[in-house]
């Protein structure tokens, strides 16, 4: 409006209006504003506004419609239509959302937010491209705060996608740019999922982590009592204290510790900012002698809540997986230190003390020199496993009533490789007629799915013998369609191993040269299937391709199975929580003699020091 008598009150709601605005007073800011739209229907600032307003409010449909009216008057302004495109998102409308972030960028190219909301918005559906709008955001040199969430979208996207070496090109450029103990641990993490690194490569890329961050962490001595004989408290560190992880290894250990000698303290840290809990968790917090949730993520408060606790040997269940708190670790609040289970390698850090494993996992005389800990090898295996108590009945072999194998592997899609594949096309192509089953919660995604049957296809692999199937209801009833379970390499499988041989799936394993190779290896050796145990391709090919041509050896292996796993080492759990208690007292007792940590074989009966070579 041109005319005088209403140019001042219109000024002086619209400051008003921004004033309430700025404080958080929304409707009072959203009363100013309509007003001012009474002396001026088109007036943008109102207009912008009050669509912020409503979309505060939930009221995404108004806030779309506040935003078109200011477009209408400024057609060039970036924001809003970067706005509007965040307002058709949540309406559930992706083709205008899409288009709305495409007219933002196209109107400010070296803006970073819009093109990581717009790269965020693709992570649902568009992987490829979600990946490239995040790489430019990075390039346009946003601020620190910025950069971090857009390398954490950008995480996210290649690693659900299984763009393993691009993901760990994107983790160099980074810890190039800035050193973040976050960022180094999930390039180590992603090393293993493919044999081009060498063992040796890994392992200095380990050690580096150490030197980089662990290391310059604060140490503060242990004035603890001394006392090799007394009743120890012992940590457990984790993020998963649900069902798998959680049920699976560590409820046996809580169900049946020496309540005399021991006592049980859990520290259960959040993924993506969440705590995650179940049945599990909650019976677990009860054998517990003490449950922890940890939301705080500063690693000083966990070391010194665990120093508070007078923890005597704390044990790393993460190792350098994603959530992990090995900074905290690294201050030493507790004087023996242990790291078993949830990370298949070493931790590299010179602050913790020890490794479980065992003698197939990680061989002696070839071990010791690729990890920081020293080895403490378990007999009769480093898992004890109780297997689901609601897993269903064992079905008939397939192959019976489907007059075809199928194969399958229900493992991340991270671990599913060009090698493997191509391994497995081979195994297709000379077993007439046989299907391939793949299971994982990453096939949620179509844009997976297109990506599994084109590099399916490349190997000569039709669509009509491929089944793609993602997260369900009743997972394990799902081994009840497979024959035969192929396990991947280098970066074997351990829950999904031993979900599909409690479901009578035997599993077929490729023996590598680390631990992260070799850990199918031991699960079948202790569960007496060490002729599962491939050493070579061409072996793992030939083993596969015998196995699928041998019904009845099949049949026969799925109506007994559950029989020889419950009388096997690996279901034996009373044989490893007492190897783990005999192996914890032994570390106690080096440690109040003032002796160094040094490797041992531990049965139920004895831990042995044993002379390593280095």
């Amino acid at each position: 409006m041109n005319s005088t008598n209403t140019a001042s009150p219109l000024a002086e709601l619209v400051r008003q209006g921004k004033q309430h605005y700025q404080a958080g007073r929304l409707k009072k800011a959203e009363k100013f504003y309509r007003q001012v739209l009474l002396l001026d229907p088109g007036h943008p600032e109102a207009l912008y506004h009050l669509g912020m307003i409503a979309g505060s409010m939930g009221e995404y449909q108004a806030a779309v419609t506040f935003f078109l009216r200011a477009i209408e008057r400024n057609p060039d302004r970036a924001y809003l239509h970067f706005y509007i495109a965040a307002a058709y998102e949540l309406l559930g409308d992706p083709a205008k959302a899409d288009q709305a972030y495409r007219r933002a960028a196209t109107l400010d190219p070296k803006n970073p937010e819009i093109f990581l909301r717009w790269g965020k918005f693709l992570s649902n559906h568009r992987l490829n491209e979600a990946a490239a709008l995040l790489q430019y955001a990075l390039k346009l040199d946003p601020p620190d705060t910025m950069r971090s969430d857009i390398n954490i979208c950008l995480f996210e996207v290649l690693y659900s996608s299984g763009e393993i070496e691009r993901l760990i090109d994107i983790c160099k450029a980074q810890l190039a740019r800035k050193k973040d103990p976050a960022v180094h641990s999930l390039m180590l993490l992603c090393l293993h999922y493919r044999s081009i690194w060498s063992r040796e490569r890994i392992f200095e890329a380990h050690r580096a982590f150490d030197e980089n961050y662990g290391r310059k962490q604060p140490v503060i001595l242990h004035g603890k009592d001394r006392d090799p004989n007394r009743k120890l408290r012992v940590g457990y560190l984790a993020v998963d204290f649900q069902k798998h992880l959680g049920g699976y290894f560590i409820k046996p250990l809580l169900d049946l510790y020496d309540r005399s000698q021991f006592e049980i303290y859990l520290y259960h840290l959040p993924i993506l900012g969440k705590i995650r809990t179940d049945e599990t968790t909650d019976h677990l917090r009860r054998q517990a002698t003490a449950y922890r949730p940890i939301s705080d993520p500063n690693d000083e408060e966990l070391s010194k809540r665990i120093r508070a606790d007078g923890i005597d040997i704390m044990v790393d269940l993460c190792g350098h997986t994603p959530g992990n708190r090995l900074m905290a670790f690294a201050r030493k609040p507790a004087p023996v230190q242990v790291t078993w289970l949830g990370y298949a390698d070493t931790t590299g850090m010179s602050a913790i003390d020890y490794r479980v494993v065992d003698e197939i996992s990680d061989p002696p005389n070839e071990s010791e020199a690729l990890v920081t800990e020293k080895l403490v090898w378990m007999q009769g295996g480093f898992l004890g496993l109780a297997p689901s108590p609601d897993a269903p009945p064992v079905g008939e072999l397939p192959a019976l009533s489907n007059r075809h194998v199928t194969f399958g592997s229900f493992q991340i899609i991270q671990k599913h490789s060009d090698e493997v594949l191509a391994l497995w096309a081979k195994i297709l192509s000379q077993v007439p007629e046989s299907r391939l089953l793949l299971k994982t919660v990453y096939l949620d995604r179509e844009y997976n799915r297109v990506i599994f049957r084109d590099r399916l296809a490349a190997l000569g692999i039709s669509t009509e013998r491929i089944e793609l199937i993602g997260s369900t209801e009743g997972h394990l009833e799902y081994y009840n369609k497979l024959d035969i379970a192929l396990d991947t390499f280098p970066y074997n499988g351990t829950i999904s191993t031993c979900d599909a041989l409690w479901m009578g799936v035997p599993v077929v394993t490729l023996y590598g040269d680390r631990h992260v190779a070799r850990v199918g290896g031991s699960i079948l050796t202790h569960a007496g299937l060490g002729d599962l145990v491939a050493k070579t391709q061409a072996d793992y090919l030939r083993v596969t391709v015998a196995l699928a041509n041998d019904l009845p050896r099949l049949a026969a292996l799925r109506r007994s199975m559950r029989d020889r796993l419950s009388h096997s080492p690996l279901c034996d759990t009373a044989r490893l929580t007492r190897s783990m208690e005999i192996a914890y007292r032994a570390m106690w007792r080096r440690w109040c003699a003032g002796q160094p940590p040094a490797a041992m074989r531990v049965s139920p009966i004895e831990a042995v020091p044993v002379e390593c070579v280095r």
